[in-house]
């Protein structure tokens, strides 16, 4: 299941407040669980929200009972968020400059190519390439 298709529970009694990791008038503002729509659905950046504060130590217990959401449902989450973190960190990243060394490598063989081109051009009309510099 992905992370980001898990519809939220929203029992009507459910009246648990969280706190919204933006600060808004310089205060902090609170949703409460059910706020969301029947059969309404947690937006990826809620869910992330709410994964970052079990990562940083909250309980998971009080995470689950502020935002109405089974534990087994959070420690899901949590596992999907810090699987994806895993397989990021698992990519290769290209240097910068190994990507300058594959960009010069590439136009050293157009000029290559281009400079064989005007070889043989000029050998087919029988007149070599002037020595020395053009005058202009």
């Amino acid at each position: 299941m992905n992370i980001c298709r898990y519809r939220a529970n929203t029992e009507p009694n459910v009246r648990a407040k969280r706190p919204v990791s933006s600060v808004q008038n310089g205060v902090n503002s609170y949703m409460d669980a059910s706020s969301l729509p029947e059969g309404g659905r947690w937006s990826c950046r809620r869910k992330l929200e709410i994964v970052q504060r079990i990562i940083a130590g909250e309980p998971i217990e009080d995470v689950s009972m502020h935002i109405g959401v089974p534990i087994s449902q959070l420690e899901d989450w949590r596992d999907k968020a810090l699987a994806g973190m895993e397989a990021a960190l698992k990519t290769p990243v290209e240097s910068l400059v190994d990507h300058q060394l594959k960009v010069a490598q590439r136009r050293i063989s157009a000029l290559s190519m281009e400079n064989e081109l005007l070889y043989e051009r000029c050998r087919l009309i029988d007149r070599p390439f002037p020595q020395g510099r053009s005058r202009k």
